[in-house]
């Protein structure tokens, strides 16, 4: 199987009629509306389902699934995450990326130090920040751009510029 992207967690069940209440952790929640088939993933249990119709209530999508038609068909799905194939993912603008293509890359300086790997990327309210690991050496960067100079994915490399006040 390809790489996947996961864009959805399937919460509870929504409705007598099979539907699934699912949280969104997509940028992109149009692309619900486009979906034709998914992968649900919890643990080593992975399947494949076709998609009948989706709506939204809330902050959620509701999903009815071919073949689940009950309470208790979709009672089954909770907990199991939504992916597709990572070719499937909506194309980003130029300088954009996927979290999932950015983690696991090593970040220097503009001096060409090395800080650490990139292991995760917190979003928040006004900037993202890069969380930058080297053994037990943690580094928090804020995602802007007087400090992230350059991404490059083809290389594994991240440059930064400390700012100031960054780094003890």
């Amino acid at each position: 199987m390809s790489e996947m992207i996961t864009i959805g967690k399937i919460s509870k069940h929504h409705s007598k009629f099979g539907e699934v209440k699912c949280l969104i952790l997509s940028d992109f929640p149009d692309r619900f509306f486009e979906l034709e088939r998914v992968f649900l993933e919890k643990g080593e249990d992975i399947r494949r389902l076709h998609v009948e119709n989706v709506k939204f209530h809330k902050n959620f999508a509701v999903i009815k699934f071919q073949d689940v038609d009950s309470v208790k068909d979709a009672e089954r799905l909770g907990g199991y995450f939504v992916k597709i194939p990572a070719e499937e993912a909506v194309e980003l603008p130029e300088g954009h990326y996927f979290i999932h293509d950015m983690l696991g890359l090593q970040v220097y300086t503009d001096t060409d130090e090395y800080l650490g790997q990139l292991e995760d990327i917190l979003t928040t309210g006004s900037n993202d920040v890069y969380i930058v690991k080297q053994g037990k050496k943690e580094i928090m960067l804020p995602a802007i751009y007087d400090v992230v100079k350059d991404i490059d994915l083809d290389n594994g490399r991240i440059t930064v510029h400390l700012i100031e006040g960054l780094v003890d």
